[in-house]
């Protein structure tokens, strides 16, 4: 299915609207009333239509099919300047959207829907945002047609990484130590990064609680001063290019630059005290 990520400008229109909801669906009973009086509306821009739901927030997250919204059928026009009688004018504000082209029966878009909330956003850099969902008919639009086509307009917003904190255990035996924490404090893989040999990367979770362990130099000198053993911390930010340069600008020292691998945007420095911080986010696509 064809997607792309598109701002909207500001767009006027004017229709009728209804409430409903899935298990109510009055959906055709707004647009017949609609149709039947579409060409009262003189000041229209196009032949486009426009179907708007505005849902209550969290609508989908918490879904129950006999929860109410609120559905339009509308056109895009000029001005407010003329509104047919029973009919209202309703305001498309600018905002970011996913933008599908659906191809088939307009009643057999429920398993696009479907994908799009249940697997498109949630592997996506997005989250869903409280705006409203609307579709465009426009000149391939054929409604019950398996030729027919149609944008589906899905409002995003962008993930937000929140901050966190976390110790990088570094050991001479990654993969024993990872043995001996999940028996030892019922420690579980939260994300697991194998190498040649032992080497073995791992973020653990105690119950919330996240750490990661991985194979160090046998040369590191380190090991013999904390008995085997060495800790760095790592800090998750939403921008760790701006982070990075102010603690650089703070004193720190550079070890490796900001830059992206293994599916982190990443980099590492020193502080005057001789500890070693990784800032950096996950990459989510």
């Amino acid at each position: 299915m064809e997607v792309s990520v598109r701002t909207l400008k500001e767009k006027k229109l004017v229709g009728m609207k209804m409430a409903m909801s899935f298990s109510d669906n009055k959906t055709s009973m707004l647009w017949r009333g609609f149709m039947l009086r579409r060409k009262e509306i003189i000041n229209n821009i196009g032949t486009s239509l426009y179907s708007i739901q505005l849902y209550a927030p969290h609508f989908f997250s918490n879904f129950n099919p006999e929860a109410e919204f609120e559905k339009w059928a509308a056109i895009e026009v000029t001005d407010f300047e003329s509104i047919p009688d029973q009919m209202e004018s309703f305001k498309l504000e600018r905002g970011l959207y996913a933008v599908f082209l659906y191809h088939g029966a307009a009643s057999d878009a429920a398993d696009t829907f479907r994908y799009i909330l249940g697997e498109w956003l949630p592997s996506s850099d997005y989250d869903l945002d409280n705006r409203p969902h609307f579709e465009i008919l426009g000149e391939k639009f054929k409604n019950e047609s398996t030729d027919s086509e149609e944008e589906i307009w899905i409002p995003i917003k962008p993930k937000v990484i929140p901050f966190s904190m976390a110790p990088w255990l570094t050991v001479r035996n990654s993969k024993k130590a990872i043995d001996f924490y999940k028996a030892a404090f019922g420690a579980i893989e939260v994300y697991r990064l194998e190498g040649g040999g032992e080497d073995l990367v791992a973020r653990l979770s105690v119950n919330g609680a996240e750490f990661w362990v991985s194979n160090g130099p046998d040369e590191d000198t380190r090991f013999e001063a904390l008995g085997g053993g060495t800790v760095r911390m790592i800090l998750t930010v939403p921008d760790p290019d701006v982070m990075f340069l102010r603690a650089l600008q703070a004193g720190a020292t550079e070890v490796f630059p900001v830059g992206e691998e293994h599916g982190w945007r990443l980099g590492r420095l020193s502080d005057p005290f001789g500890l070693h911080w990784e800032i950096g986010k996950p990459l989510i696509s």
